[in-house]
Parts: structure tokens; sequence; C-alpha cells
């Protein structure tokens, strides 16, 4: 699925198409794609760069601020490389590419707990991810 397809997919399922903000966030997308033994190239991270700004940004416009390129990425090998996957070949570093490219997803969840019985307010805790991918009849499933 493209990375727009992808922002929607999460979004209706309540979540976000995951963006890691550090290594070890990463390491843990990429994880969760290798262990769903899908067999796409790659997985879509959450971030793009909108044509005639010079800053990724993820859906909303906030702009992303770490990456994990490939030594030879981020380029324009072909027209339109606004998206970014962590790629299969390039052991999850990432590559810039086509946002219409075919790719799995990794959602993220925000898990809310609350705080005491006494409190209403809420805390959030470590997001939950999971790898998806559209079966034949464009359904998704997580992996079971």
């Amino acid at each position: 699925m493209g990375w727009a397809d992808a922002i929607d997919t999460c979004t209706a399922m309540g979540g976000d198409l995951a963006i890691a903000k550090s290594l070890l966030e990463h390491q843990f997308i990429w994880g969760v794609f290798k262990e769903s033994n899908h067999t796409s190239g790659g997985v879509w991270v959450g971030c793009t760069i909108r044509n005639g700004q010079d800053k990724w940004v993820d859906h909303r416009g906030t702009e992303c601020k770490y990456f994990n390129w490939y030594w030879a990425e981020p380029n324009e090998g072909y027209l339109d490389e606004n998206c970014i996957e962590m790629r299969r070949q390039y052991y999850g570093q990432w590559n810039n590419i086509q946002c219409l490219h075919d790719n799995s997803v990794v959602c993220q969840h925000s898990a809310i707990q609350p705080i005491t019985p006494r409190h209403s307010a809420t805390q959030p805790i470590a997001p939950a991810m999971e790898c998806l991918r559209a079966n034949a009849n464009g359904r998704f499933a997580p992996k079971m």
C-alpha cells in the first residue's frame, strides 16, 4: 500500500503511522516489521517531504528530527521520492522512495492508563505497534 493509504489505515484504526524519534524506536519498529514475516521490500516511516519544501514532516506538518538514512540516501534516483521507507535490503536503514510504492505498515497507538482512582486524568504509557498488510480481500489483520 502507498504512504497516503498507510496514513488513512492507521488513522482508521485510531493510531498513526509509526515514526522513529530515536535509534531505540527505530530498532523497535524494524523489529515489529521483521517479526511479522511480511514479504514486502520495506515498511513506511511516517515522514514525507512536501513539494517545494526542504524539510521532512509527518502528515500533520510536524518536523521529523530523527533519521537513519542508508549511506547514499536521501537521493532523487527517481522523480518525486517524497516518502521514507525502512528498506529490507538496507537492513532497516532508510530510503526515500515514491509515495505510491507498495510497502507494509506499522501503526502506532497511544495506550492510556489511569494514574490513580481519585484522579480522572490519564497518563500515556509506551505506544503499542503492529505490522499490517492487506490480504487478497483488501482487509488488514495483525499478526496473530
